[in-house]
């Protein structure tokens, strides 16, 4: 499978990036589908599928997410593109649960099953960020801790606001941090495709993560001109219709699909839709 999966070359990459990424937004949370062995497998399966663009952030799992993907990539990070974002921040619901994972694990374990599947049996609270330029230059730092790495290859801003930040004082930081070999690329993870255009007038941005407008769906990713930044689409396999054509919209708009599945099989079904996608 590995020699069929479709690869892009991207200027800051090291390597051909595959046209599939694995999203590790569930790993290492509290209620991670799989335990963390598992999914340190999860991650080396993926490479072996020819699956190398992992999509991670700071706050996936209060931090272990970047955790487990830098163990499981001991001995293989030059085989892997990682991404990861900050800027959202930890509620203090989220960081006092953290602390108490191994005891709530098996009982929300019980609790998904009494309620017949994998819905949240948790709360969340709306979402806060920071993007101040000082925040964001302390969590490159942290990130490269946690993924036991010594530089990021994409970098993203994590649903930032298009208007009212420091976009000057960003950009400082985080070309900075390019030039010390920290970050090999910057991005954005926006919060709606209609973003795109205004992120890209941002020099400093190389790549943007999209997912989906919720009406009008694949359909609502951009055309882009030669030049632009690189396209990352996520969550585009939720909902129904036909999840090929979907699929096949999307690779025309976007360098990189993201799934967030937590399962092997599912994995290489997707590399196969992938495949298929690209040579029809």
């Amino acid at each position: 499978m590995a020699a069929d999966m479709p690869k892009v070359r991207l200027p800051w990459a090291h390597v051909p990036v595959s046209r599939l990424g694995l999203g590790l937004g569930r790993i290492g949370s509290i209620e991670a589908p799989i335990r963390p062995g598992q999914a340190k497998a999860l991650i080396r399966q993926a490479l072996d599928l020819g699956v190398n663009f992992f999509d991670t952030a700071d706050v996936y799992g209060q931090g272990d997410s970047e955790r487990l993907l830098g163990a499981a990539l001991k001995g293989q990070r030059e085989r892997a593109i990682i991404s990861t974002k900050a800027g959202l921040l930890v509620s203090p619901k989220a960081r006092l649960a953290s602390v108490a994972k191994p005891i709530l694990r098996p009982l929300l374990r019980i609790a998904r099953g009494l309620r017949g599947g994998s819905a949240s049996v948790i709360s969340r609270p709306p979402a806060t960020g920071n993007v101040t330029p000082a925040y964001i230059a302390s969590c490159i730092d942290a990130s490269l801790r946690r993924l036991r790495t010594d530089y990021i290859d994409l970098f993203m801003l994590h649903n930032p606001p298009l208007e009212g930040i420091d976009k000057d004082g960003l950009a400082e930081v985080l070309q900075a941090a390019k030039r010390s070999g920290k970050i090999r690329a910057i991005g954005i993870s926006a919060r709606a495709p209609q973003e795109y255009a205004g992120w890209s007038a941002w020099s400093a941005v190389e790549v943007v993560q999209l997912g989906p407008d919720r009406e009008a769906g694949v359909s609502s990713f951009p055309h882009r001109t030669p030049g632009a930044p690189a396209v990352i689409a996520r969550q585009i396999f939720a909902g129904g219709g036909d999840v090929r054509e979907r699929l096949r919209v999307t690779m025309r708009a976007a360098d990189i699909v993201l799934v967030g599945t937590s399962k092997v099989a599912h994995l290489r079904e997707d590399a196969q839709m992938i495949a298929s996608a690209t040579v029809s």
